[in-house]
């Protein structure tokens, strides 16, 4: 509750249900409160909060990060500590006896084959820097049995983190969603249907929700980027077939032909859907999804997203279009608690 504390003292827009979870700080809450008066004539926060809160929320997802990171690293170094005084050894010369168990040497095949692919310089003998490639590989192979090892120490102890981590609530009912209502997970996507790593991301999401059927629920929310010109267009155009319920099988159409599709062809794909063109077209005309288009930005930009796919699984953040393995790690972390 540390974080959620400060934030809800800086914005007094944050509401919080008593009954609902305390650490969960609502950006959009009720209203825009009065934070002033003169002469009876109010001023609100929304006057005189400009990107404060925008700054506010960066830093406590910053600051939330370095005391997760700073905790594991305190965790490791107690374990350390038991396993190195159990064996009447020094941390680090433990991690080294560890590691010399499983190391194995450099072969001759395997330096020559760095040396074809190593981009030596031309007239470099093989000779002239055995012992370098060896010495390299040899550190690779130590750099990642090291990994292994503190993974394997921190298996054989049981770690319950207490930490409780800063979350921000941007799931709305109004957007398009996969995945029960009442699931234990709720995973919140800001997303460009330019941006590449973002089409990477919707595949990932669609295995993660198979992975756990029933348990996961994804919101799509829109932040198209200044620099991709169509990916508006798009985003408005998703709208409009979410009004038909078409949103997943039109956007996951767009993520597959983001590189060549044009804002032309458009209601072509919505015909090739079965959408019904009249109503699309209207819906294209009217241009009253854009509005949601902006919405979802500006709502995007206050919770400190500032590129894309950007993700809010239960309200934590996470940037970028991680592997699978990363977000079924936070979803297990998730359902556990």
């Amino acid at each position: 509750m540390r974080f959620a504390v400060l934030a809800l003292a800086l914005w007094t827009t944050a509401a919080v249900a008593a009954e609902e979870d305390p650490t969960v700080v609502h950006l959009f809450g009720p209203g825009d409160p009065v934070v002033a008066e003169i002469d009876g004539q109010p001023i609100r926060l929304s006057e005189v909060e400009g990107d404060l809160r925008v700054h506010v929320i960066q830093t406590l997802f910053s600051l939330d990060r370095q005391l997760s990171d700073q905790l594991e690293d305190r965790v490791l170094e107690l374990m350390l500590d038991r396993e190195s005084a159990a064996a009447g050894m020094t941390t680090e010369a433990w991690i080294e006896w560890k590691i010399d168990e499983r190391v194995w040497p450099v072969t001759l095949a395997e330096a020559k084959q760095h040396f074809k692919t190593g981009g030596y310089p031309q007239g470099t003998k093989f000779g002239q820097v055995r012992e370098a490639i060896v010495a390299e590989l040899t550190s690779q192979r130590r750099t990642g049995l090291r990994k292994v090892v503190l993974d394997e120490m921190r298996a054989r102890h049981r770690v319950d983190v207490k930490l409780v981590p800063f979350r921000l609530d941007l799931a709305s009912p109004d957007d398009p969603s996969l995945g029960p209502p009442d699931a234990p997970v709720t995973i919140v996507e800001f997303s460009d249907f330019q941006c590449p790593y973002c089409a990477r991301a919707r595949a990932t999401m669609h295995e993660l929700l198979a992975r756990f059927p029933g348990q996961v629920r994804l919101v799509a929310r829109d932040f198209p980027l200044p620099m991709h010109p169509r990916a508006e267009p798009m985003a408005v155009a998703a709208g409009c077939a979410a009004e038909q319920e078409a949103y997943w099988p039109y956007s996951d159409a767009l993520f597959e032909r983001y590189r060549t599709l044009q804002e032309e062809d458009l209601p072509v794909l919505a015909a090739e859907l079965g959408l019904h063109q009249a109503t699309f077209l209207s819906c294209l005309d009217r241009g009253h999804t854009r509005s949601e288009v902006q919405a979802d930005m500006a709502e995007g930009q206050a919770a400190g997203v500032t590129g894309t796919p950007a993700f809010f699984i239960n309200g934590r953040m996470v940037s970028g279009a991680q592997p699978l393995e990363r977000f079924v790690e936070m979803v297990e972390e998730e359902l556990a608690r």
